[in-house]
């Protein structure tokens, strides 16, 4: 068998650093009574085309962590004392958690994986 190499370098995602677990969360987030929890994900369109950063409906320009973060925070900034908490996965694009909580003067807590 021969084997090819690939050309050029992949570029690495941001990792992410000083990750704080959903265990961590006040357990009345939990019951979802108190308004200002909120849950994020994205959803891909087709390569190249972006990606919705879902509690509401915003586009991001791709799902690289800066462009993530800058539509979370242009996204949530008008209604910042409804905002708590973030619970994300512990997906790359979600690696400037730490500046969305600055941003927004908001706890963010990670889940588990494949949960």
């Amino acid at each position: 068998g021969h084997q090819r190499s690939r050309q050029g370098k992949r570029v690495q995602a941001e990792a992410i650093k000083n990750v704080v677990s959903i265990d961590e969360r006040a357990v009345i987030v939990d019951s979802r009574e108190p308004f200002g929890d909120w849950e994020i994900d994205t959803v891909s369109g087709q390569h190249g085309t972006g990606a919705m950063v879902i509690f509401w409906r915003e586009k991001a320009v791709s799902k690289s962590a800066k462009d993530v973060t800058t539509a979370r925070i242009e996204l949530l900034i008008p209604d910042k004392e409804d905002v708590q908490t973030i619970s994300a996965d512990k997906g790359r694009k979600f690696a400037n958690h730490e500046e969305i909580a600055k941003a927004l003067e908001a706890e963010v807590y990670f889940g588990h994986p494949y949960r």
